[in-house]
């Protein structure tokens, strides 16, 4: 009875992997492509300086070093 080659069942197996991922890479790339990131949004600055004006009246001598946006 004839044993599989086992080096190429690796090579064939790293090829397969790598074909995989190829397409992956190459799925993510058109959908990147066709779907461009948003340019990130200013906050405006008087929703700055409310919020900084609430944050100082509750919490004293306190101050804001940033605000995110959560969705």
């Amino acid at each position: 009875m004839d044993e599989p080659n086992l080096f190429a069942l690796c090579i064939a197996a790293f090829a397969s992997v790598f074909a995989v991922l190829a397409i992956l890479a190459g799925a993510i790339r058109l959908l990147t492509l066709v779907f461009p990131a948003r340019p990130e949004r200013r906050i405006d600055p008087a929703l700055m300086a409310a919020v900084s004006g609430a944050v100082a009246v509750v919490f004293a001598g306190a101050r804001v070093t940033r605000i995110v946006e959560e969705r």
